[in-house]
Formats: structure tokens, sequence, C-alpha cells
């Protein structure tokens, strides 16, 4: 039963998690790696889907940020190889390598908007959650 308790639940629960990880990434890297437009967000999708579904919803958005970056990461690898094969005529294991570090260096300074994936999963889960955490806890 959804009640006021666990609007205000998925709300702390939300916040207090994406606002704890930015904070862990300052403290680490020494630059801001979650906006606060990220913990009001979370903090509007969990007041407004509950508890549950507010950490459906972060997982689901942790994995797909996940796919992106690491599908990112290997396109850009892709075009740098091929460029330094095309280009400066390397061998392939010379080429992969060199575009692979160039790729990791570039991307690191690349931002990642994690709000757009948190706005769609957050719509995911509030269309089919439910079914998906039943199905899930079917198999447990």
């Amino acid at each position: 039963m959804f009640s006021l308790v666990d609007s205000l639940g998925g709300m702390a629960v939300g916040a207090s998690f994406i606002y704890g990880a930015g904070a862990i990434y300052l403290r680490a890297r020494g630059v801001e790696g979650m906006g606060f437009g990220d913990v009001k967000l979370i903090a509007m999708i969990g007041a407004f889907v509950g508890i549950r579904l507010t950490i459906l919803t972060i997982f689901a958005a942790s994995l797909a940020g996940s796919v992106f970056g690491l599908w990112t990461l290997s396109s850009v690898w892709l075009k740098r190889t091929q460029r330094r094969i095309q280009r400066h005529h390397e061998t392939v294991p010379q080429a992969r390598q060199r575009a692979w570090r160039s790729a990791a260096i570039a991307l690191r300074f690349f931002p990642i908007p994690f709000g757009v994936f948190l706005g769609g999963m957050a719509m995911l889960a509030l269309f089919f959650g439910n079914g998906l955490l039943r199905w899930y806890w079917r198999w447990l």
C-alpha cells in the first residue's frame, strides 16, 4: 500500500544514495561527479513511486548508464584504431593499444549526464516496476 510514509521514504532513500555517491566521488577524485540536480530529480521520483521502485530506478539507471558508457568507450576506441591504422600506418596491435589509451583519456573528461537515465528508468519503473519486482521475487 502506497502511503505518505512510503513517499517520504522514497525521497529520503533516493536522495541520500545519490548525494552519498556524489560526495564519495568528489572526495576521491576532487571534481564533482554528480550534480545536485540528480539529487533533486531522484527525490522527486522517490516521492512519486515509493521506496521499492526508487531502488529499482537507481539500479536500472546505473545499469543503463554503464552500458551507454561502455558502448561509447568501445565506439571511440574502434574509430581511433581505424584512424591510426589508416593515417599513421601502424600495426594493428600497436594501433589498438595507442587508441585504447587515447580513448580512455578522452572519455575521462567527457561527462555523461545521469539524469537522463534516471528519468527514463523512472518511467519504466512506474509502468512495469511492480511486475518486474514480482517476477524477480518469484525466482528467489
